[in-house]
């Protein structure tokens, strides 16, 4: 945002030092946070020539210290010196405690299921902003809890000593006791290394992700034996790869959007060293409109393909890994499945596809209920429809394999109605769904139920 124009802001004005001071009110005289580090922020203050341009840096420099969430209070002074319109910048700060600790709900990122989670920070670890964070979880998709020590550095990239860093280095070493695939049969145990770049818009993220997996079997009862996919799967795997993510979103809410669009893809290549090598894409996309001040009308995709690389960059060359393949959840398994198969499965146990895609559409409605608008509470109708393959069990050619995926006989599709409630941890649904199925003679019948989910992506 520009800062408001004045009657001053062409007079030459030059900034000869940035100094940093505790604010006023500071219970701590004695700041942690680096005198260079403050410096590089505002270092366009010191490149003004004149004082409109010189308000505008304060200002940039000022929202970028506040957006860093280690500061009460960022403030600053006009200093004059000796010399003629040669001014000093003080910027005055009042941090926040170096420590912090939380424990409560929050929601998985792999398996986008709710759980408890522990964390504590200890903020600006060396005084360039620096966090080191320390989480532990326990999840109903887990069978033992899991452990991350983060360390994240914001503003770590400079282009050169004339500009403001940008963007976020972070590094993570996780252990993973073990995450239930639900449906699967099968515990993935992981522990490994996370290094990725994140550009200054939150848009583009690049990150490599070293991790030993081990698919162990999940305990089920004596008359109920695992499948073979699963017992062949049952073993440890070392993978490497580079993973590039880019996010677009201009919805006005995360979880009940009435306007704008959201769009995300991830690219990921597997075997840089380890023992995997895959090519991996997966992408969703929505946009949603009001078509008035209550209704809004929303349409979504989602859609992904895993590529198992043999020898030679032979594409399906060998089977891909279980714990690589995609699987179904949240919302997409909700609307779309009910209570009819979805994704292939031997003897019972879900073993994931290589290639998905759903599509799906829906009308959602503000009740004029007070209660329901005061928490974004909305009834919405929808209809879902997708299907997922095992594009690498070496049945038949690549083709026809893909095929399989447009195959009417193959695809799933279900409508209902519903409630959507965003609550802290996600979106909340509890829907009435008719999964569409067909019979021998060809009728659609539909077999009513409810469901609920927690999540948070949709279409």
């Amino acid at each position: 945002m520009a800062a408001p124009a004045t009657r001053f802001d062409n007079v030459p004005i030059n900034v000869e030092k940035i100094q940093v001071a505790p604010a006023e009110d500071s219970k701590n005289p004695k700041l942690r946070t680096s005198k260079s580090f403050v410096n590089d922020v505002f270092v366009k203050a010191k490149s003004s020539t004149t004082f409109g341009q010189l308000l505008q840096a304060i200002q940039e420099g000022t929202h970028a210290m506040e957006e860093l969430g280690m500061y009460k209070t960022v403030d600053y002074q006009l200093k004059e010196t000796t010399k003629p319109r040669v001014l000093d910048l003080i910027v005055k700060l009042k941090e926040k405690g170096p420590f912090y600790g939380s424990a409560g709900v929050g929601m998985s990122t792999v398996q986008r299921q709710p759980m408890m989670k522990i964390e504590g920070l200890y903020r600006n670890l060396f005084g360039n902003a620096e966090s080191l964070k320390g989480s532990f979880s326990y999840g109903n998709d887990q069978t033992a809890g899991s452990f991350a020590l983060t360390l994240s550095k914001p503003k770590a990239f400079k282009l050169n000593d004339s500009q403001p860093p940008f963007g976020t280095f972070a590094a993570m070493a996780h252990y993973n006791g073990g995450t239930l695939f639900r449906d699967s049969g099968f515990v993935e145990k992981s522990s490994g290394l996370t290094i990725n770049g994140k550009s200054e818009d939150q848009k583009h993220n690049i990150e490599y992700l070293g991790a030993w997996r081990d698919v162990v079997p999940h305990e089920k009862p004596a008359d109920t034996p695992h499948s073979n996919s699963v017992l062949k799967a049952s073993m440890p795997s070392l993978k490497s790869s580079i993973r590039y993510t880019y996010t677009h979103e201009t919805t006005d809410h995360k979880l009940v959007p009435t306007k704008g669009i959201f769009v995300k893809s991830s690219t990921e290549i597997a075997g840089f060293g380890g023992d995997v090598r895959f090519g991996k894409l997966e992408g969703c996309g929505r946009v949603h409109w009001p078509i008035s001040s209550s209704v809004t009308a929303s349409i979504g995709c989602f859609g992904g393909l895993l590529v198992p690389l043999g020898e030679g960059l032979n594409f399906f060359g060998t089977p891909s890994l279980l714990n690589d393949r995609f699987f179904h959840r949240g919302f997409r398994d909700l609307r779309i499945r009910g209570f009819t198969e979805f994704g292939p499965k031997d003897e019972g146990d879900a073993i994931g596809g290589d290639g998905y895609y759903t599509v799906g559409g829906s009308i959602a409605y503000s009740p004029p209920i007070q209660i329901f608008k005061d928490n974004n509470i909305r009834l919405h109708a929808f209809a879902n429809a997708g299907n997922m393959q095992l594009l690498s069990d070496g049945d038949g050619d690549v083709l026809s394999r893909v095929a399989k995926l447009t195959s009417k006989d193959e695809v799933k599709a279900s409508v209902g109605v519903g409630v959507i409630a965003p609550i802290s941890i996600g979106r909340f649904e509890i829907n009435l769904v008719a999964p569409v199925t067909t019979h021998h003679q060809g009728d659609f019948l539909p077999e009513i139920r409810f469901r609920w989910a927690l999540d948070s992506d949709f279409s």
